[in-house]
């Protein structure tokens, strides 16, 4: 399933056609949302990872999502004791196995099992397994030799390795080597392999992966810092180390890798000018190129090769705006798409060359152009050619390989031709039938030979609710769902040809 969220994702894409990201250089943002519109219900997204099918995990302030790039899917705390443990998501990981672990705002972990979507709560279940010095973990990070190493509030680090089925413990002790301290706030891997930990305190050990001893002891300018605060780590290509809390307004820390000097970078200060102090999320675009996530700055984008630093936020956009000035997580996946994460207004998501846009229109001079200009809907069929519905050109058929169109138009004399040649709205089913939303004309249903049409009939209670059709829906079970325009929902039953409505400002309903 790998890359199936790329194929199939309808949110909101932010394209630079510039090869490097500079002010002068940005051409155009277009902007499309996962949001409420597709079932993203909580906008305020805390957390995001891909797994090892290709899924999108989001954590909100309330509930966990998964995207498979065609829908979405909600899970929250219930009575069920195999659901997640609590709706406020902070954290998320890949663990052993390509287990999700999520981390909530109590600390405590659920680890997901993908075989029957139940949640384990806690992870004593697992500690035969993995041995951890604690049931109490921090974080957790996958090295290059595929050691999972899990950090513990005062327990220093568990190391466990998935071939071997062995952990082993790295701790303060007396001898030569130790870590500073068992109060760890992040680790992270660095290009040479070392192991960056970081303490509560500021201090920053260099751990030997191999030999387990500490090399290096560095420590963040006591100036600059609480005694105590809640480091994130981040390490670029080049090595640099990019320190920031995600509850001070610290700015963000470079610890050079070669020479290990520091820089604070904040607003108006330091190498880097940020518009923001409050730092909520770290990633590097691409070698040379750092985005900081910022609470009401947007995302700050430090280029190391010029020194230079470009806001992206609604006041230096042409076309339209960032869709949040504050920005709660960044995360780059395996196939180099960066994923935003906004307090208020969803996801977010940018890959340089993922999509180039090209304008399809009629055109009198080519016979093979689009025959109608003005489109409302679209759907893909498993040929990859394409259903077009238009606002009253009816339906056209668009065969890629050929470059051909078919058009189908209403046809008052024949009953049985498309239902209105204003098109609202398109779904293919699992069936691959193709249902067909109306403006004034009803449902219509298409199975590549005949059309059959649903048509609103005043006072029949087993009809369709209205007769302008605004969104069509298919469930996890088969049902199809229609959102009318002022008339309610109706959830039709195909094997009765009947429906069932739910008028506007009726009770909430459950259908079984």
């Amino acid at each position: 399933m790998k890359g199936y969220v790329v194929r199939g994702i309808s949110c909101l894409l932010l394209l630079w056609a510039g090869t490097v990201l500079g002010q002068s250089e940005v051409e155009k943002l277009v902007f499309r949302n996962l949001d409420e519109s597709l079932g993203l219900s909580n906008s305020n997204i805390l957390s995001m990872v891909r797994d090892a099918d290709g899924m999108m995990w989001y954590g909100t302030a309330y509930g966990l999502y998964r995207y498979d790039g065609t829908r979405i899917k909600i899970f929250l705390n219930t009575k069920d004791s195999t659901s997640i443990s609590h709706n406020n998501i902070l954290k998320m990981y890949v663990g052993p196995n390509d287990k999700l672990w999520v981390k909530n705002v109590n600390g405590v972990f659920d680890i997901y099992n993908p075989e029957n979507e139940h949640f384990s709560r806690g992870i004593s279940i697992y500690s035969p397994t993995y041995h951890l010095a604690s049931d109490s973990v921090g974080m957790l990070m996958k090295d290059r030799q595929n050691r999972f190493w899990f950090t513990h509030p005062a327990k220093g680090i568990s190391i466990y390795d998935e071939a071997s089925g062995e952990t082993v413990y790295v701790q303060k002790t007396n001898g030569k080597g130790s870590l500073f301290s068992n109060q760890i706030a992040a680790i992270a891997e660095a290009p040479d392999g070392l192991i960056w930990v970081v303490h509560r305190s500021g201090v920053i050990d260099l751990l030997d992966p191999n030999r387990l001893i500490v090399t290096k002891t560095l420590r963040l300018p006591k100036e600059e810092i609480p005694a105590s605060a809640t480091y994130e780590i981040m390490i670029d290509s080049d090595g640099d180390a990019w320190l920031f809390d995600p509850e001070r307004n610290l700015g963000v820390f470079r610890v050079d890798g070669f020479t290990h000097q520091t820089e604070v970078n904040q607003e108006e200060r330091g190498k880097y000018w940020l518009n923001n102090n409050m730092v909520k999320a770290i990633v590097e675009a691409k070698k040379g190129q750092i985005w900081l996530g910022t609470d009401h700055g947007g995302i700050n984008v430090l280029d190391k090769t010029t020194g230079s630093v470009t806001y992206l936020n609604g006041d230096n956009v042409h076309d339209s705006s960032m869709p949040h000035n504050v920005i709660y997580s960044l995360y780059k996946d395996n196939e180099d798409i960066i994923w935003v994460g906004t307090h208020k207004k969803g996801v977010a998501y940018y890959h340089q060359g993922l999509l180039r846009f090209s304008h399809v229109r009629k055109n009198f001079a080519d016979k093979n152009s689009l025959p109608f200009n003005d489109v409302n809907a679209f759907a893909e069929d498993s040929l990859g050619n394409l259903y077009i519905g238009t606002n009253g050109g009816g339906l056209y058929y668009h065969n890629r390989k050929t470059n051909t169109y078919k058009h189908y138009k209403h046809n008052p004399d024949n009953k049985n031709s498309l239902t209105g040649d204003v098109i609202v709205d398109l779904l293919l089913d699992h069936k691959g039938v193709l249902w067909i939303g109306t403006y004034l004309n009803g449902l219509g249903s298409f199975d590549g030979k005949d059309f059959t049409n649903y048509q609103y009939r005043p006072g029949d209670p087993s009809g369709i609710a209205g007769p302008s059709i605004w969104k069509i829906f298919e469930d996890s079970t088969g049902k199809i769902w229609i959102g009318t325009l002022r008339s309610g929902i109706s959830m039709l039953d195909k094997d009765r040809k009947e429906f069932h409505n739910y008028p506007a400002g009726s009770a909430p309903f459950f259908y079984q």
